[in-house]
């Protein structure tokens, strides 16, 4: 728009007064005489529908201010962002900048004009909406009189304070992105308002809370989705301990006191922002429940063994439960925790406390008692071999063998008494043919055998495997148990074999049936195997062509004997067969052996035995080897040996015989003792004077290829067992002979 003005009304009436005075000088100046224009101020911000006054200067071409009423500038604005009028006054017409022009002739000068808003608001002011969601806002701008003004959606810019909770587009509508604030701003016209946003959610949601029972300070684990840092856990209304979220779909918490026995209840996360997920009747608060000791249902040990408890529902922190063994009368005794780690809703690390007698032993929490288990308390026999007097059983062996594997087998009767037997399987006889033989024998209570029994012969031949048998006693198994053969030779100067059987007992000892179970990795014969909570471990033997090996093995039974998979275990630290192999506490036992290829009837000694004692700690809730592996024992036995046994009995290690330097002096050292400390370490070992060895007793022997037990007795007494075997000085010549103490 354009307007016109004259300028300078003063100069007009200076003009007149010169002419009444006679005087000249009034020239008339003209357009073409104006050089310049600058207008003041250059720029100016003003709210609609506010003014600002403007003034033009006109200037000749050398800088000199021009006044003259018929110098008229013309007004004119670039768009209705403004108008101006004649006198240069403008009033601001709408939002955004635009040019005033004055122009004279053809010169001209400009100003800029920004148009301001009065105002903005939003609306809503304030919104909540979940992540992945969207809210639209609208953005209202008003002139200072409070006018709504009319403006283009490209005018308005719109920014969030938090793009991670919520990011807005350039039409207003937000978007949520994940829980949180932010403040969304509309900005038009040098103005600005705002909205409070905030997101929530997506609600949380629960697919599973486990263990679905448990007690007071159970943690549960709960899964599903949406979990946030700073979320509540509530078991029914009761607020949980300890809540981590390591995730946004696990949470970790502990349930609090006051649950209800036997009451379902609900499990809910809540979210800071107020979002939940709940879990209908996830959880229900249970008395314990007691299912292994050592992974056995009838356990037994030594005051001041360490013991695990196995089963679920005893919680996870320690000192809200207690584990209370029986004093042999009518009170109780409790047993000390160690740590925090070693009270778990499923298992618990102890030691049998001093005052334990045998009797009942259960867990006691904040809701209730478990079942009880009759644990038995053991003492350790004297097995000095100086002390040590041999006896030989009533029965021989119905056929003389070495090569042949033993295991003491306890299974409870009909009228739920403990009868000790004792079971062998395969060996070779005279002529070194593997056979296919199983006897088994009752162990009476001085320690006799009366009678030997045939039952169910094994499914093929076998000599120098090794065998295990898993009862109630050491292992999960229902019904009486089961007996397993490792490996072994299978047929004359053959090769090792990977097969591994499994004979099903009956309550009388004999073998129901023999069936074939996971076969190991590799074959091996002469290998040496023991069960320890629930798992078979299989150390060392020979390969192919005898070839000794460092392997250690290891597969769980579970509670119908069924034998899984086969895992390697840390190595011994040297390849050994025809070794000794035992576990006491929480550590495994390597003792002598063989390092080098020999056939295993060879009776010959060799300058390649292993002279020590190797030994690892187990980690007793893995089963694994701890870290450090293994290492070798301060104490090593007064012989290197090879073909022996080695039994742990009486809290020590006895070696009985095999093939070693000096055997021919009427066994001097046929047997060596040393007792095991509580951290594992090995005591010095000590001999016997040579009318202590079998050797000397009628019908004795240099034995090696033999076989031996230990058992606890009724009384909880341990006793060894020697039986069969190869005659050093006969070799060939198989032995029929028993011998036990």
């Amino acid at each position: 728009m354009r307007s016109e003005s004259r300028l300078s009304p003063t100069w007009a009436l200076g003009c007149i007064a010169l002419l009444g005075a006679g005087l000249t000088g009034c020239d008339t100046l003209g357009p073409e005489d104006v050089a310049s224009v600058t207008i003041s101020p250059a720029t100016a911000a003003v709210e609609v529908p506010r003014t600002v006054q403007l003034t033009a200067t006109l200037k000749d071409d050398k800088g000199q201010v021009l006044e003259s009423p018929k110098l008229v500038v013309s007004w004119s604005s670039a768009d209705a962002v403004a108008m101006v009028d004649t006198t240069g006054l403008v009033k601001a017409a709408g939002i955004g900048t635009t040019r005033i022009t004055a122009s004279i002739g053809t010169a001209s000068g400009t100003a800029d004009i920004t148009g301001l808003a009065g105002s903005v608001s939003v609306s809503p002011a304030a919104d909540t909406l979940e992540a992945g969601s969207t809210a639209q806002l609208t953005a209202t701008v008003r002139d200072a009189d409070g006018n709504t003004l009319s403006v283009s959606s490209g005018d308005i810019g719109w920014g969030s304070s938090d793009a991670a909770a919520a990011t807005v587009n350039a039409t207003g509508l937000v978007s949520g992105v994940a829980p949180g604030s932010a403040t969304i701003t509309a900005s038009a016209g040098g103005k600005s308002g705002s909205a409070a946003i905030i997101v929530t959610g997506p609600a949380p949601t629960i697919s599973s809370a486990s263990p679905s029972t448990g007690t007071v300070g159970t943690e549960l684990t709960i899964k599903g989705t949406h979990f946030r840092t700073g979320a509540q856990v509530l078991v029914d209304t009761l607020t949980a301990d300890s809540v981590d979220v390591v995730a946004d779909t696990v949470i970790f918490a502990l349930v609090p006191s006051g649950v209800v026995v036997d009451q379902k209840v609900h499990v809910t996360v809540r979210n800071a922002d107020g979002t939940s997920g709940r879990r209908d009747t996830a959880f229900t608060a249970v008395a314990p429940r007691l299912q292994f000791v050592n992974s056995a249902t009838k356990p037994s040990g030594k005051v001041g063994s360490t013991v695990i408890l196995e089963g679920n529902a005893f919680g996870d922190l320690r000192g809200v439960g207690k584990v209370l063994f029986s004093d042999g009368a009518a009170g109780t005794v409790e047993a000390a925790i160690a740590s925090e780690d070693d009270w778990t809703n499923t298992f618990i690390v102890t030691t049998v406390p001093s005052g334990t007698g045998t009797g009942d032993l259960v867990v006691a929490t904040a809701t209730g008692t478990s079942n009880a288990l009759t644990f038995t308390v053991t003492s350790d026999g004297t097995f000095s071999p100086s002390e040590v007097d041999w006896l030989r059983t009533s029965a021989d062996l119905p056929t003389a063998v070495s090569g042949h594997a033993a295991v003491a087998v306890p299974i409870d009767d009909a009228m739920g008494n403990t009868v000790q037997y004792v079971h062998i399987t395969g060996g070779a006889s005279n002529n070194q043919e593997p056979r296919t033989d199983v006897q088994f024998g009752v162990i009476s209570a001085t320690g006799d055998i009366t009678a030997w029994t045939a039952t169910a012969a094994l499914p093929e031949a076998r000599a120098f495997h090794a065998s295990v048998a898993a009862t109630p006693f050491n292992s999960r198994i229902k019904g009486s148990g089961a007996l397993f053969t490792i490996g072994g030779i299978a047929v004359k100067d053959g090769q090792p074999v990977t097969g591994v059987t499994k004979g099903t007992l009956n309550a009388d000892g004999t073998v129901a049936s023999w069936t074939t179970a996971t076969p190991l990795p590799v074959a091996l014969h002469s290998a040496r195997a023991l069960l320890f909570r629930g798992f078979v471990y299989v150390a060392g033997g020979a390969t192919t062509d005898h070839a000794p090996v460092a392997t250690l093995y290891r597969a769980a039974i579970d509670t119908l004997g069924e034998v899984g998979t086969w895992e390697e275990l840390t190595p011994l630290p040297a390849p050994r067969s025809y070794h000794g192999f035992g576990v006491l506490g929480a550590c495994l036992f390597g003792f002598s052996g063989e390092g080098a290829a020999v056939d295993p009837n060879s009776a010959t000694v060799t300058s390649t035995r292993h002279a020590d004692v190797i030994r690892s700690r187990i980690d007793l809730r893995t089963g694994l080897l701890t870290a450090a592996g293994w290492v070798a024992d301060n104490s090593k036995p007064a012989k290197a040996r090879l073909k022996h046994t080695g039994v742990i009995a009486g809290g020590g290690v006895l070696l009985t015989a095999g093939l070693y330097d000096g055997i021919g002096t009427l066994g001097a050292n046929e047997n060596e003792f040393a007792q095991i400390a509580a951290d594992c370490e090995v005591d010095s070992f000590g001999g016997a004077s040579n009318d202590k060895s079998i050797r000397k007793k009628t019908g004795g022997a240099n034995l090696f290829n033999h076989a031996a037990i230990s058992y606890i007795d009724a009384s909880g007494v341990a006793h060894v067992m020697i039986i069969g075997g190869d005659d050093v000085d006969k070799p060939g010549s198989k032995r029929v002979q028993v011998w036990y103490y």
